[in-house]
């Protein structure tokens, strides 16, 4: 994982200087990865999306943990659970409790979803709904860089 140049406005990616959409803007963070796939910047692997979506690939275990770890620096069950604890945190911004968000986002129950949202975002669903923090619990600092709040 390497920095990227960003000024707060602006993100260098490739050479070529882009906005950086606001954290509730998800018109524009869409339009910023649909650009950014285009310029084939983010590529989509399809064996990994098609894994991730529980759908049979010609690819062993082992060799899909590999792609995996080459193209998302994680294997297949990581990007899973992130995606799980992503699941859930759009579905308590959505007015979910805590118990129907767990359940909708394929957690067992409560207990296990926020053992997994903590370990993909160091800290509890209710702590982040309370404090309004994104799913990653960062923000721009004063220079405009990403920074993890405690």
């Amino acid at each position: 994982m390497r920095d990227l140049p960003c000024d707060g406005a602006f993100v260098e990616i490739g050479g070529v200087r882009l906005p950086v959409p606001g954290y509730a803007d998800t018109r524009a963070l869409e339009e910023l990865v649909t650009l950014l796939h285009r310029q084939g910047v983010l590529v989509t692997d399809e064996a990994i999306a098609a894994a991730l979506a529980g759908d049979a690939t010609a690819y062993s275990d082992r060799q899909l943990r590999r792609r995996s770890s080459a193209a998302a620096g994680m294997g297949p069950k990581q990007l899973q659970q992130l995606a799980r604890a992503r699941a859930a945190y759009r579905l308590l911004h959505a007015g979910r409790t805590l118990a129907e968000a767990a359940v909708e986002a394929g957690y067992s129950d409560q207990a296990h979803m926020t053992r997994g949202v903590r370990a993909v975002a160091g800290t509890s669903p209710a702590r982040i709904l309370a404090a309004d923090l994104d799913s990653f619990g960062s923000r721009p600092g004063e220079d405009g860089r990403i920074v993890q709040l405690p």
